[in-house]
């Protein structure tokens, strides 16, 4: 079963400046609205089979609602983030807390190192079509370094995609493995030796780039339950191609949380076996 980890959207607000999204957006979150668009996200997965575990967070971590961030979950161990910014540093000891209390092996590497890493917001698995890869991002918050840690704790083969877009600061904003092979992604977020090692890698028969106006919408920020896929929304051809090829795009309003810049996955964290 597809399973997540939410956190509770009462300690959500942008209380401060840390990416492009944010900027001219403090105090402006409307909570009564976050909170109807937080449980409708819930309500989506969960009516699409998803599991669905709720956590808090206390009022002085008002990203930590962005799970994804939080760490990088695979086979009931959890790699802890490191934050980039100081702002959100605080986190680490919620994460670790809530992997501890589940059961989970927490693997915390970085005290004496600089490194950083945000989870599942620059860590994307790839299973598909007989691949074992895991995209990591860096160049924005994750550090390249980050990558032999990866490596160590999933076994998977680490590809680097480095992120050059300082509005597509987690690689979540612009790139999406699906289930069933296909890769998505807006070329312009990444280098372009980034882009030519991605798509080599997936084999370019199983890219789907997407526009800037999806990118910026979020589309890329998804969450995949069977052959659902949940983002804030979709242009009229990203929806054609996305059904054509099999898929079942839902559009969940996601504006409250744009303002921090986050959608739908950097709402969940996946904790699926």
């Amino acid at each position: 079963m597809t399973k997540f980890l939410m956190v509770d959207p009462a300690c959500y607000s942008v209380a401060w400046e840390i990416n492009p999204y944010m900027v001219g957006n403090v105090g402006r979150v409307d909570q009564s609205v976050a909170r109807r668009q937080w449980l409708n996200l819930r309500s989506s997965l969960t009516e699409a089979g998803a599991a669905v575990e709720t956590v808090s967070a206390p009022n002085d971590m008002p990203d930590a609602v962005f799970a994804a961030n939080g760490g990088y979950w695979e086979r009931g161990h959890f790699l802890l983030s490191r934050f980039a910014r100081g702002e959100r540093q605080p986190e680490e000891r919620l994460w670790h807390t809530v992997a501890t209390t589940r059961g989970d092996w927490v693997m915390d590497p970085w005290e004496w190192s600089n490194d950083s890493f945000e989870g599942a917001g620059d860590a994307l698995a790839d299973s598909a079509q007989g691949r074992f890869n895991l995209y990591m991002g860096y160049g924005q918050r994750t550090t390249a370094s980050a990558a032999r840690v990866l490596d160590d704790f999933t076994k998977r083969r680490v590809v680097a995609l480095k992120l050059v877009d300082p509005r597509f600061y987690h690689l979540d904003l612009a790139v999406l493995p699906l289930s069933g092979g296909h890769v998505l992604v807006y070329p312009p977020a990444l280098d372009s030796e980034s882009y030519r090692v991605l798509r080599d890698c997936v084999g370019k028969e199983w890219i789907v780039e997407v526009s800037e106006e999806d990118a910026l919408g979020f589309a890329l920020n998804a969450v995949e339950v069977g052959k659902c896929l949940f983002a804030n929304g979709f242009s009229k051809e990203l929806y054609a191609i996305l059904s054509g090829l099999g898929y079942l795009p839902v559009a969940v309003p996601m504006s409250e949380f744009m303002l921090a810049g986050g959608g739908c996955r950097c709402l969940v964290l996946s904790i699926d076996d």
